[in-house]
């Protein structure tokens, strides 16, 4: 489910509250306990996405450290 479409269901009876920091998160139910699951979903999906960010700063760091280890060595090696 797209995010136009949870806000379209949310805008239907159902509230929802909550702080990026997940200090507070609150469901009042309003169509049944899907919006539980839809809420887990994206948390999920917010989780993995973060994941893969980090991952992916993790890997171009190692490569620009192996760049500036392969740059030294050639500098060392003509001097």
């Amino acid at each position: 489910m797209t995010r136009e479409e949870k806000k379209e269901a949310l805008g239907k009876g159902g509230t929802w509250k909550r702080r990026r920091n997940g200090e507070e998160e609150r469901l009042q139910e309003g169509l049944g306990g899907n919006l539980n699951e839809l809420i887990e979903e994206e948390e999920e999906e917010e989780e993995e996405e973060e994941e893969e960010e980090e991952e992916e700063e993790e890997e171009e760091e190692e490569e620009e450290e192996e760049e500036e280890e392969e740059e030294e060595k050639g500098f060392n090696d003509n001097t």
